[in-house]
């Protein structure tokens, strides 16, 4: 999903969300070669906005469920996710609220 889709089209709670319009770039990779200390600055501000969000547990799901490859999405990288990834995505949730903490919006 490009920054100009995530902005246009999507579930209604997307519309919600806390990284809607302005703050979407900070969410996805440039198009140039980002180092390493960029990235997790970058990736810094991205899960400082969602850690405000009132949306951040269906945006993590969404995430999981359609093996989002690109960008912060709930609150974790996509190599955070990576590491979740599992057959049963509502289990996958589950773990992922006991690694990263109850502020993802555990079951």
């Amino acid at each position: 999903m490009t920054v100009q889709e995530f902005n246009e089209i999507g579930p209604i709670w997307q519309q919600q969300a806390a990284c809607k319009g302005q703050y979407a770039p900070v969410f996805f990779p440039p198009q140039h070669f980002e180092g390493k200390q960029a990235r997790l600055s970058r990736e810094r501000r991205a899960k400082a906005i969602c850690a405000g969000c009132d949306v951040r547990a269906e945006c993590l799901d969404f995430a999981l469920k359609t093996a989002e490859p690109h960008g912060v999405w709930g609150g974790l990288s996509e190599l955070e996710r990576r590491s979740l990834v599992g057959a049963d995505c509502s289990v996958t949730r589950a773990v992922a609220v006991r690694r990263y903490g109850d502020h993802l919006g555990g079951e």
